[in-house]
């Protein structure tokens, strides 16, 4: 049971199956708890975590999170103590809790720059870099996106690089470089289609239509209904709060 939900877990992940994903990962951990084995548990923990931030429910997935922290620190598994810190910073962030979210991240440098294999050093310097965005340290988000971007493109890691994008398109909404935000997001959006990942591919027209709907209603439009159909396709609940958005921006 252990195993076969973490094979399945990406392809819940990407096709949006999220109540599915949540239930695999329920079983998962129940199941790595009678093994006894800290890290299945830990993992486990980690997966389950996941799921709860992507269903918006932060305080359970604080709480998962924290669960598996000191387990991965018995096992001495570093590259994933990384990641634990660099979740449990975006989920502070997002519950407001933004002093607590900084420790986590610089922690979550600390170690991978000394630990980690060069893809996972990029991916937390990617959630690094969207964690400082949202925290107003634009330059900095720019710099460790760019530094990811060029470890992904070293690796020839082209699925891997969609996120950064994402995160570089963010950072130039912010601050106000609508064009370089743009290009970033379609940049990403070409990634997602590429391997196929819906979810991702969703949200990201999403952003498009956000960053074009008060200049180009039609890029906007097309955004939008794009990515309500993504998420009808789903099941996403979204979908259907998203209509009446799509509908203003007709003429």
């Amino acid at each position: 049971v252990w195993r076969f939900a973490g094979i399945i877990g990406d392809h819940l992940d990407k096709t949006g199956l999220w109540p599915e994903l949540r239930a695999a990962g329920a079983a998962a951990l129940v199941c790595a708890e009678r093994t006894g084995d800290p890290r299945r548990t830990a993992e486990a923990l980690r997966g389950l975590a996941r799921v709860h931030a992507g269903l918006r429910d932060y305080g359970t997935a604080i709480e998962l999170m924290a669960a598996a922290m000191p387990l991965f620190v018995e096992v001495d598994d570093q590259q994933s103590l990384a990641r634990q810190h660099l979740g449990s910073a975006w989920l502070r962030a997002t519950a407001g809790r933004p002093a607590a979210a900084a420790l986590h991240a610089d922690r979550t440098l600390s170690i991978s720059r000394r630990d980690a294999r060069p893809d996972d050093v990029a991916a937390v310097l990617n959630g690094v870099g969207w964690f400082e965005a949202r925290q107003g340290r634009f330059e900095a988000a720019i710099g460790h996106c760019r530094e990811a971007l060029g470890i992904l493109s070293g690796l020839g890691m082209r699925r891997a690089q969609a996120d950064t994008w994402d995160t570089l398109g963010f950072v130039n909404r912010r601050l106000g470089r609508y064009r370089e935000a743009l290009a970033s997001y379609r940049r990403a959006l070409a990634l997602h289609r590429e391997f196929g990942n819906r979810a991702a591919e969703a949200a990201t027209l999403r952003s498009i239509a956000s960053v074009t709907r008060s200049h180009d209603v039609p890029t906007a439009r097309k955004a939008l209904d794009e990515a309500v159909e993504i998420l009808r396709e789903l099941g996403h609940p979204a979908a259907g709060r998203m209509v009446p958005v799509a509908d203003s921006q007709r003429p």
